[in-house]
């Protein structure tokens, strides 16, 4: 009789692997709906700044955060009700470690993850510029 095998457990999904790629630069969110940006710095500390603004609007976009990581170790953060129309959300952080650093960034709407992008130093960039377009309908 062959012994039994036990099967690998599948892997812990956490915020700092590279899980996949989800949705495109450009979100269609209905007016109303509860919309979270989420942070997570994963090895390195450094600085987050995240705005948001209305596309061709004059007045410069509202600083949502502007502040050093940690604390706290990932930001999670309601963005304000927002008028129909055409918004951008724009973040930066910059590592206090350029050669070891590594960053995950989520838009959920309603509770479903909308969009993920994993960056660190295999970039080659010394700092993580984001962006999305939300179209608020």
């Amino acid at each position: 009789m062959a012994a039994k095998t036990t099967p690998n457990p599948a892997p812990q999904a956490s915020a700092c692997n590279p899980l996949p790629v989800v949705g495109g630069v450009s979100q269609k969110v209905p007016q109303g709906a509860v919309v979270r940006f989420k942070f997570f710095y994963c090895t390195s500390p450094g600085h987050l700044i995240v705005r948001l603004g209305k596309v061709g609007d004059p007045a410069p976009s509202t600083v949502l955060i502007d502040q050093d990581v940690p604390p706290p170790n990932s930001i999670d953060l309601h963005l304000p009700s927002t008028t129909p129309g055409n918004h951008a959300l724009t973040w930066t952080f910059a590592p206090t470690d350029s050669k070891n650093w590594q960053t995950v960034s989520e838009l959920h709407a309603s509770e479903a993850l909308r969009f993920r992008r994993f960056h660190s130093n295999q970039t080659h960039s010394p700092l993580v510029l984001g962006f999305l377009f939300l179209e608020v309908v």
